[in-house]
């Protein structure tokens, strides 16, 4: 990666880890080990901001360009989701508090996706 400056870094639930945006991944600091794990946001050119994880620590989020990266931090079942916003750029990524459903607001609304299938639940 060309540029290692962290942008806006947020502790996991468990308080195990650490989680920030840097050059075109988001990337998970185990706060045991010292050991990194870069989890790409396939956007080319961009530091992704606001990560947010689940209530449980499972799911981990971020507001990219015009979309919204999620995945499952359990390393034997990891899933990537993009889930398109069109034109509208995230501004805070939010799951809810049983961590099921994932809320962002953008321009033209508050966009709802259940997870772990991302099907979304449109504007509200």
């Amino acid at each position: 990666m060309s540029n290692e400056t962290p942008y806006e870094s947020t502790y996991a639930p468990d308080g195990k880890s650490i989680a920030a945006g840097v050059w075109e991944a988001v990337r998970l600091w185990d706060l045991e080990t010292r050991q990194a794990t870069d989890y790409p946001t396939k956007v080319k050119n961009e530091t992704p901001r606001r990560v947010s994880f689940s209530p449980d620590g499972h799911w981990m989020a971020v507001g990219t360009f015009r979309r919204v990266r999620v995945w499952s931090v359990h390393p034997k079942s990891h899933h990537d989701y993009d889930l398109s916003l069109g034109n509208a750029t995230p501004r805070r990524v939010h799951f809810s508090p049983d961590g099921r459903t994932l809320a962002t607001a953008a321009l033209g609304g508050i966009r709802v996706w259940s997870l772990p299938d991302s099907t979304t639940k449109g504007n509200q």
